[in-house]
């Protein structure tokens, strides 16, 4: 095998490699995620609850659940983490998540680990309610 072929292959597997961690760190992981800003740059999550909306920008319960999505994020924003998916734009999510119906809120522990799943609007209250009935102390 010559030289230049050697430096090919190495530098392929380079390439793989960096394209393998890329992949795993824009998943990010159950006990440290990792967002995307506005800007694109990655924002570090701390560990915390976790509340997933699935739903779409263009049903009505489910736009009916972005003023409440909000004012969690807003009132527990250090100790809540809150993220919407538009299982419309992308519905290999609505795979992952076994979601049939929408909107549907799933509650995860610090850990990543479901405790609650609930189909349709579902208010401010009746959240935090929840939250604290699972155990969050916010």
């Amino acid at each position: 095998m010559t030289a230049a072929a050697k430096v090919g292959i190495i530098f392929c597997l380079g390439v793989a490699v960096v394209a393998v961690m890329s992949n795993k760190a824009g998943q990010g992981g159950d006990d440290q995620v990792g967002r995307r800003s506005a800007t694109g740059n990655r924002i570090s999550v701390a560990k915390v609850p976790r509340i997933l909306d699935l739903g779409s920008d263009k049903c009505i319960p489910c736009k009916m659940m972005q003023p409440v999505l909000a004012d969690l994020r807003r009132a527990y924003e250090s100790r809540l983490r809150v993220d919407f998916i538009d299982v419309w734009k992308h519905p290999q999510e609505a795979e992952t998540y076994k979601v049939e119906t929408i909107p549907t809120q799933i509650f995860f522990d610090a850990t990543g680990k479901e405790r609650f799943r609930h189909v349709g609007f579902y208010s401010t209250a009746e959240i935090i309610s929840k939250m604290k009935e699972l155990g969050f102390a916010l």
